[in-house]
């Protein structure tokens, strides 16, 4: 979850200050070519992969917290059922009385 964090930070940061970076990002995972665009399309491209990739992180960040809220629920029920019951021990075993 962190980690995840820091590279949505890192890829926001990316996009901030350089293209380059996000052009080679875009290539190898996004499938995009950049060899016979102008200036303007390569710019509209990086654009467009950038907010995709944001939502898409934060969506997964989202799933994620979601889950982690399921899974802190399930632990505080599972830990009322183990203090809810009434067992009344004695010190000594009896049978029969």
């Amino acid at each position: 979850m962190i980690i995840l964090g820091i590279v949505l930070l890192i890829f926001i940061f990316t996009s901030a200050f350089s293209r380059s970076p996000l052009e080679t990002i875009a290539e190898d995972f996004g499938g995009y070519d950049f060899t016979n665009r102008t200036n303007a399309q390569i710019n509209a491209d990086v654009r467009s992969f950038s907010v995709i990739m944001i939502l898409l992180l934060a969506i997964f960040i989202v799933v994620q917290l979601w889950f982690f809220e399921v899974i802190y629920r399930f632990y505080h029920f599972l830990k009322d059922r183990e203090t809810s019951f009434n067992f009344h021990m004695d010190t000594d075993f009896r049978i029969g009385d």
